[in-house]
């Protein structure tokens, strides 16, 4: 006869109760630090390089920027800001020694990266140590991938060596046009005043028609040791916005004037420099307020998505504008080089340094062309320098990005 199994106490009911309590509160407690584990982490803030180096800087396409910076201290940062990721989809991203045709050996790692629900990423690698930095900065080339690697973008040659490619990278200019003005600003007597001026199809036509020939004249003035790729867009509205310099009662363009256009039409990392041609008014009362050139001058900034900026008013198109574009323009040309220590670089205003004259033909072409060339001599003929075919050959500032390093805190 098989035995009855025995019921329960009240006492072992209750150590199973508790053990079940038990088991149910440390599954809890896993649960919970599952889903710790599997969240992803809140998107780093963007970093700040303040008071950094920009290595390298360049986009995957156009998803958006790239960059790796050099601290003082040896220690280093990459970021990167991307566009059109999918949501709530976790991406590692990688740095590597090669292309990303070849990535080959892996210097830094990450997958603790967010997508935000917009399809948005902002990811940052802090503190990358000295040694991968110093592997960073040795490589011929860095690849920086994300994901799969279906998105990559490799560095060029590092941005802090002086050697010389075998042919000069083509400067590449935007220019934009505003077919319009139509601002307001305020007088030297106080009051506000308000411009509203529009080129013609005649104007804009001749306009083109410049710009178009500012690449063959600047092959012509360098001898054809430098090149400019020119593209030019007609904005679809008008100029609505200028800004007081200085106390003088002068106004200029700058880029925060058209910063939506500057993020639409030159990213960064698409242009070398961008030039900005308006129309200005031609009544005497209002032409020497509005009427200032504007340069980036001696910075290519990140501000202006790091490129060269300059701006154009115009009054009459009458002549060409040939030659003042190009002027603007080796005005960012002169102040880029010059960061990275390349000269002696004469001022390029100072049209009548030596034996250099107007001619009613040519106009200032003698001087441009030694500026061009490294040629430019004083009265005296002793060499003030200009920009030589080593430095046109060193770079621009999308092949080797650097600059003020004016990065924004966030």
């Amino acid at each position: 006869m098989g035995s009855r199994a025995r019921l329960p106490t009240v006492e072992q009911k209750r150590r199973r109760a508790m053990r079940r309590h038990a088991v149910v509160g440390v599954l809890a407690i896993l649960s919970a630090l599952l889903d710790v584990l599997l969240t992803p982490a809140p998107a780093a803030a963007a970093f700040s390089t303040k008071w950094a180096t920009r290595v390298w800087e360049t986009e995957i396409g156009t998803a958006g920027p790239v960059i790796i910076a050099l601290e003082p201290s040896g220690w280093g940062q990459a970021w990167v800001g991307l566009t059109g990721l999918r949501p709530s989809t976790r991406y590692s991203i990688a740095l590597y020694q090669g292309t990303c045709a070849a990535l080959g050996s892996r210097i830094a790692y990450d997958r603790t990266s967010t997508t935000m629900d917009d399809g948005t990423l902002d990811w940052d690698l802090n503190a990358l140590t000295p040694a991968q930095m110093r592997a960073i900065k040795a490589a011929p080339h860095v690849s920086i991938a994300v994901g799969s690697s279906r998105r990559c973008a490799t560095f060029p040659a590092s941005s802090t060596s002086c050697a010389v490619r075998s042919s000069p990278a083509p400067w590449k200019d935007l220019v934009l046009v505003y077919p319009g003005t139509a601002v307001t600003y305020r007088t030297a007597d106080g009051s506000n005043a308000t411009l509203a001026a529009s080129f013609s199809a005649a104007e804009l036509d001749q306009i083109r028609a410049s710009v178009a020939a500012a690449p063959g004249l600047a092959s012509t003035w360098s001898g054809g040791t430098a090149a400019l790729r020119v593209s030019v867009v007609v904005v679809d509205h008008a100029l609505r916005s200028v800004t007081a310099q200085g106390t003088a009662g002068a106004y200029v363009v700058t880029e925060n004037d058209i910063r939506a256009d500057l993020n639409r039409y030159a990213p960064i990392g698409r242009y070398d420099n961008v030039t900005v041609i308006w129309k200005a008014s031609p009544d005497a009362a209002t032409l020497s307020p509005l009427s200032t050139w504007g340069t980036s001058g001696s910075c290519v900034s990140i501000h202006v998505n790091s490129t060269g900026f300059t701006t154009l008013p115009v009054t009459d198109v009458a002549a060409p504008l040939t030659t003042e574009m190009l002027h603007l323009w080796l005005e960012s040309v002169a102040g880029y080089y010059a960061h990275f220590g390349y000269g002696p670089i004469p001022d390029l205003n100072a049209f009548g340094a030596g034996g250099y004259a107007y001619d009613p033909t040519s106009g200032w072409a003698g001087f441009y062309s030694a500026f061009m060339t490294g040629r430019v001599v004083d009265a005296q003929g002793a060499a003030l320098g200009g920009i030589s075919r080593t430095t046109w050959a060193s770079g621009t500032p999308v092949t080797r990005p650097v600059g003020c390093y004016w990065f924004h805190d966030p």
